[in-house]
């Protein structure tokens, strides 16, 4: 095994610490609470990489001004740092710019406070558009609890596998592990029968071309909104969630996520829940910040728990 460190310069106003801490609540976008395929101990932040020559373990420590990465593997090439690199600074949101979202509503009544409080938190991004999409879909209807245990359950189970240091790391599952699996085999391992048949249905058009979730990447808010739910298994609460932590749109909002509903009215001192439609016609505002203004209310949901 070589080790290689390197460092990622961190755009002015970033915290490492609070997106982290975001990305690893119970209420963050792809719940990771107790995920064998990163780790979070409040200093350190620890991701299995897989790069086009193999697994890679990446560790990741705050700097002030940068990042320092320490990478181990099997013959390191400048190609697998720059591809871990790259990587990482995705996931923890390094090349966002929430400057405007501050700048537009930092005397908002409810985002104001929050702008204060968690200043320096970016959005955290799904490895990949397929992980993201397939860890929405398992928690779909159920609490955090068990999303957790399932998500865990089909990494460590299908999952490539990284040992170092007696430490077993994983990376998610791809499609094709997914298709071979089978619809029965994933029903056999605590997975609702139709939740399996959404994940298989999904990696099979994957694997055999119908689906390029890579596409939307490259396409407008209102086209990848309407590609999403499109899918078998995608609604628009999953399609919504997935524009804001796997493809990066600014302008997100999951308006029938109950617990948005629950802190929205809450902030608004009204008396009774706001509906799915209210909150909706309210976030008008905050738009076309929208992605930006749900990832700080939920920041301030997690605090509170």
């Amino acid at each position: 095994m070589q080790i290689k460190t390197c460092f990622i310069e961190t755009p002015k106003g970033y915290s490492f610490n609070k997106t982290c801490d975001f990305l690893f609540s119970p209420e963050g976008i792809s719940p990771n609470g107790r995920v064998s395929t990163t780790f979070y101990d409040s200093v350190t932040y620890k991701k299995v990489i897989k790069s086009s020559s193999g697994l890679l373990l990446s560790e990741v420590t705050d700097k002030s001004d940068s990042l320092e990465v320490t990478i181990t593997g099997d013959n390191l090439s400048d190609q697998d740092i720059k591809e871990t690199t790259d990587i990482l600074s995705r996931i923890l949101g390094l090349h966002q710019n929430p400057n405007s979202f501050y700048e537009a509503h930092e005397s908002d009544p409810i985002l104001g406070p929050l702008i204060n409080k968690y200043k320096g938190l970016h959005i955290p991004q799904s490895n990949s558009i397929f992980e993201g999409l397939v860890t929405a879909i398992v928690g779909q209807q159920i609490n955090t609890t068990v999303a957790n245990m399932l998500r865990s359950l089909l990494i460590e189970k299908y999952g490539e596998s990284l040992t170092i240091n007696g430490d077993t790391h994983y990376v998610f599952p791809t499609p094709e592990k997914i298709m071979s699996v089978g619809i029965d085999e994933l029903h056999a391992n605590k997975f609702s029968y139709r939740k399996a048949e959404y994940i298989w249905g999904i990696a099979k058009s994957i694997c055999t071309n119908e689906l390029n979730l890579n596409n939307l990447s490259n396409s407008s808010y209102e086209t990848s909104m309407t590609d999403l739910i499109k899918l078998r298994g995608v609604g628009i609460w999953t399609a919504q969630w997935l524009l804001i932590g796997s493809l990066g749109f600014e302008d997100g909002f999951p308006s029938g996520d109950l617990a948005l509903q629950k802190i929205i009215t809450e902030k608004l001192k009204r008396k009774s829940l706001m509906s799915d439609a209210q909150i909706l016609d309210y976030s008008n505002i905050w738009s076309p910040y929208r992605s930006w203004a749900t990832i700080y209310l939920f920041a301030d949901i997690r605090n509170a728990l």
